[in-house]
């Protein structure tokens, strides 16, 4: 709905400025309603501290929310509008935040861009293995955490597979092209 009504894009974040109502998940309250019912994870363990520092349990992908620019600012790569996705059932949008990020309105997005850097740079952003039964592996591969695509589903992803791909050198986050 967000998209429809703004040209395409998706919903902005707090990267490269100091507004805090430009963070995504304010955007949508208009289209959410009341958005602290909806912006934690109730597996979450920072849950209310996020929501008392108007964080979110979830954060959007770097490639559909940040354009690449140059120093001049220009765009060298941007996959931010909706209907310019070459497969939109392929470009996951949003993932549920790593344990690890401070609860912060400026923390709403992912540097998925840096992810060729490996499995590490992965667990730095996003927590795939938020659901699982028992402790979490120290490489954070056992369980599995949702994933929210462009065209709308949310599906269950396995934490060891995705980690396999990464290893593989492929950036699940980045949209096909």
């Amino acid at each position: 709905m967000y998209a429809d009504e703004n040209r395409g894009y998706f919903p902005e974040t707090t990267h490269g400025i100091a507004e805090t109502n430009r963070s995504w998940i304010f955007t949508l309250r208009p289209y959410l309603g009341n958005t602290d019912k909806v912006r934690t994870c109730p597996s979450d363990p920072k849950r209310t501290v996020r929501l008392t520092n108007f964080a979110s349990s979830y954060i959007p992908n770097e490639y559909v929310a940040v354009d690449k620019v140059d120093p001049f600012g220009r765009a060298l790569e941007s996959f931010r509008k909706l209907d310019a996705l070459k497969s939109p059932t392929e470009t996951m949008t949003i993932f549920e935040v790593a344990d690890s990020v401070d609860a912060s309105v400026f923390n709403d997005h992912t540097h998925s861009r840096n992810w060729f850097k490996g499995w590490d740079a992965v667990c730095a952003d996003i927590q795939p293995d938020r659901h699982r039964s028992g402790s979490a592996s120290a490489d954070h591969s056992s369980g599995s955490a949702n994933y929210l695509f462009a065209c709308g589903h949310v599906l269950p992803l396995n934490a060891r597979s995705l980690k396999e791909r990464t290893l593989r050198g492929d950036n699940f986050a980045k949209p096909p092209e």
